[in-house]
């Protein structure tokens, strides 16, 4: 299936949800961006959680096989194993507003 990774969503308070991106750790200066579903894919597959048992090396190159697809893309062709991970994914990053506006984008 073919995403348009621009694709934004609210947040809990009907807002476009944003995120804060560090630009300068040392400064504690960041910028507030839109996050669209580009950036939250590539956000939560270069995350790794404390909670996940099942990080292997298939994970590993899975994460990164997903994270170039959409690196430099607006649209981006995902398989249904794909889709599947990611939003598995999605699941333990975001809150339950924020992952299933995302899964329900993932759906379609």
């Amino acid at each position: 299936m073919t995403f348009n990774l621009k694709e934004t969503i609210k947040d809990e308070k009907g807002k476009v949800y944003t995120s804060k991106y560090i630009l300068d750790a040392e400064n504690n200066s960041f910028e507030i961006k839109e996050v669209t579903l580009g950036m939250a894919i590539r956000d939560t597959v270069c995350l790794q959680g404390s909670m996940e048992r099942d990080y292997s090396e298939e994970s590993a190159l899975k994460r990164l096989e997903i994270y170039e697809k959409v690196a430099d893309s607006d649209t981006v062709e995902l398989s249904s194993e794909d889709i599947s991970f990611i939003k598995e994914l999605m699941i333990k990053r975001y809150s339950p507003i924020i992952s299933a506006q995302y899964i329900r984008i993932l759906n379609k």
